[in-house]
């Protein structure tokens, strides 16, 4: 079976999943199977905890102001999202 890519803004369609190209691995990776986190210091748990972004991506928030926006790929960060939730309590 062939694979088709089309090329879409840093977007490729295979198979009716959508990846994207990441800025820091320079692989693809599914966008609909990762987790968006604004929070560094959610961050810096993840990294401690030996779960690495994906990809990072620069946006604005709200009031314009520029931000970080990490993306983790969502299965492998599960427990240490759970962890870090506990911790906030």
């Amino acid at each position: 079976m062939k694979m088709m890519y089309k090329r879409q803004r840093n977007v490729y369609r295979m198979s009716d999943e959508f990846y994207r190209l990441s800025t820091v691995t320079g692989k693809k990776y599914d966008i609909f199977k990762t987790v968006k986190i604004l929070n560094l210091r959610q961050c810096i748990y993840y990294t401690q905890n030996g779960i690495y972004p994906v990809d990072i991506k620069i946006t604005e928030t709200d009031k314009g102001e520029k931000c970080f926006v990490f993306y983790y790929d969502r299965e492998e960060s599960k427990q240490v999202y759970e962890d870090w939730c506990n911790t906030r309590k």
